[in-house]
C-alpha cells in the first residue's frame, strides 16, 4: 500500500486482504530495471528476479506459440522486493524509502 503512490512503479493491484504472498513483485520500467536494483543494493536492499515466462526456459523454447509481447513486457520489467515473516516494521521501511528514493 505504501508504494502505490509512487509514479513510474507498478504495484500489485491486491490489496492482500485473502492472500498471503510469499514475494512481492513490482515492475519497474524495462530501460530502468537495472539502475532501480542497483540503487536498492546501495541501499542495502536485496532484490531479485524469481519469475520469467515459461517459453524463456530452455525446455519449452522450441516449442510452437505464438507472439507474447504483453508476456516478454512484464518479464522484462519485474523486481522481486524482500518479504518474509520475520520483517520487522523498521525493514519495510527501509525498503520503502529505498523505493521511493529512486523515483523523481
Amino acid at each position: 500500500m505504501e508504494l502505490r503512490d509512487v509514479e513510474g512503479l507498478r504495484v500489485p493491484a491486491s490489496d492482500f486482504e485473502d492472500v498471503t504472498p510469499f514475494l512481492y513483485y513490482v515492475r519497474v520500467g524495462a530501460d530502468r530495471r537495472e539502475r532501480f536494483k542497483s540503487h536498492l543494493a546501495a541501499a542495502g536492499v536485496d532484490t531479485g528476479l524469481h519469475w520469467q515466462p515459461g517459453h524463456w526456459f530452455s525446455l519449452f523454447r522450441d516449442c510452437p506459440r505464438g507472439p507474447l509481447p504483453a508476456t516478454e513486457r512484464v518479464a522484462r520489467e519485474i523486481v522481486s522486493l524482500p518479504l518474509h515473516s520475520s520483517m520487522t516494521p523498521d525493514a519495510r521501511d527501509r525498503v520503502v524509502d529505498a523505493v521511493r528514493s529512486f523515483f523523481p
